[in-house]
């Protein structure tokens, strides 16, 4: 064989085995990435392989405000936080029970289970007639009751599924939230017994269709006295999750317009490379080993 016909093919085939492991990673770099810290994406026993990490969320929160005492909210309030991350959670990797809440599942060493952390929430609001200067805080980065939470594996966890009990790719998630809410005409409010929200969940974080929602029926909130001047009495909390991490957006698999973390546009967040950038290194490579097989 001609020696220098030979070395081309030989070169070929090179660039073809890097095309194809470059176009593999490119297509199997998201199921790297996604548990990797920022997204644990949907799957049976998802919990199992989903890592410590950092979720970026710009959120919503409903809330019901009972000024009367009387259990029923006279008030609604809508907090959020325009074009800006408000929110962030943080979770362990997972663990055979919780250490927040011990007892969630069987201690079997079936790590079903990841314990969570709200450790930031600042959002501003409007609340009935009150158009402005309600701020709503969370978390012990603004000084409060740590707010916990854990997440569960719906087929084994000792918590109320619904009819996702005995799933493996659902969990039951939710946290207790102490906060703080100021601006009010009662001065600063806050709460001594957490207020319980709850959700079944696919993923780390949620999709865009889960909501929060409340277990309390109402929690006490006092004013800086101590003095119970009105009731909790619901929350809804729903959010855009994001993160950012060498200038790239990553987010779970529904594909939305987010303000990423440190990033001031807006970007739209692929999940996936598009197909149109790996085909050219797919061909490159099979085109390659075709040639050597050839010879």
């Amino acid at each position: 064989m001609n020696i220098f016909k030979s070395s081309r093919l030989l070169s070929r085939s090179l660039i073809g085995a890097i095309g194809l492991s470059a176009s593999a990673m490119a297509l199997l770099g998201y199921v790297e990435k996604a548990y990797s810290g920022e997204f644990c994406p949907p799957g049976s026993h998802w919990i199992e392989t989903c890592l410590s990490g950092t979720n970026f969320i710009r959120g919503e929160s409903q809330l019901g405000i009972d000024i009367n005492l009387d259990g029923i909210a006279d008030l609604d309030g809508v907090f959020s936080s325009d074009n800006a991350i408000n929110v962030i959670n943080v979770r362990s990797d997972p663990l055979d029970d919780s250490i927040n809440f011990p007892g969630l599942r069987p201690v079997d060493g079936h790590n079903g289970v990841i314990d969570l952390e709200m450790i930031s929430m600042n959002s501003t609001g409007e609340v009935g007639t009150f158009t402005e200067g309600w701020t709503l805080l969370v978390g012990r980065n603004n000084g409060l009751t740590p707010t916990l939470g854990a997440a569960a594996e719906c087929e084994t966890a000792a918590t109320d599924c619904g009819e996702s009990f005995e799933d493996s790719s659902k969990a039951y998630s939710f946290f207790n939230m102490f906060l703080e809410i100021s601006g009010t005409p009662f001065g600063t409010l806050h709460n001594k017994d957490p207020f319980e929200i709850a959700s079944i969940t696919d993923s780390a974080p949620p999709s865009l269709d889960i909501t929060f929602k409340p277990l309390n029926s109402t929690t006490a909130l006092f004013d800086e006295n101590d003095i119970h001047v009105a009731n909790l009495t619901s929350i809804l909390t729903t959010g855009v999750s994001a993160s950012s991490k060498h200038r790239q957006c990553q987010v779970n698999i529904s594909q939305f317009a987010i303000i990423a973390e440190l990033e001031p546009q807006e970007l739209v967040c692929q999940t996936v490379p598009e197909p149109s950038a790996t085909i050219p290194l797919i061909l490159v490579g099979l085109t390659g080993v075709w040639g050597l097989r050839k010879k």
